[in-house]
């Protein structure tokens, strides 16, 4: 129950998130790369954070193997499954967010940056919108 409550209520990285879902589950690296099909040296680099830009693909074989909403692991949401909604497979969500080929290029390249360049172009966007920036 404690680790339910740190996963929800604490900002910590995608990896360190895996690693307690895994543990959570009972699970050793060994085993979720089993079920998931992602392997155990990747599932190892997830977690110790040597890999932070994770692949869509591989965002939702974790998910699906740990019996969690993508949206959970990755910290956007504390709703860890959702009975009623149906599993979308990778393409179906990579369509619901590609209203427009636009949105879809733009998808593409954030999916390719590294956190800082995210940083970087989520700067220029609110720029361009007018926004409030953040000042580091």
């Amino acid at each position: 129950m404690m680790i339910r409550w740190i996963i929800c209520h604490m900002e910590i990285s995608m990896g360190t998130r895996l690693m307690l879902l895994r543990k959570e589950s009972g699970l050793r690296q060994e085993d979720l790369a089993e079920i998931s099909g992602v392997s155990q040296s990747y599932i190892a680099n997830i977690e110790r954070g040597r890999v932070t830009n994770v692949g869509i693909e591989y965002v939702f074989a974790l998910a699906r193997a740990l019996d969690v909403r993508v949206e959970h692991l990755l910290g956007l949401s504390e709703v860890v499954v959702d009975e009623d909604e149906e599993e979308l497979t990778i393409a179906e969500a990579r369509s619901a967010y590609t209203v427009d080929p636009t949105m879809g290029e733009l998808l593409g390249l954030i999916e390719g940056m590294t956190p800082g360049q995210r940083q970087q172009l989520a700067g220029i966007a609110r720029l361009l919108l007018g926004g409030p920036t953040i000042v580091e």
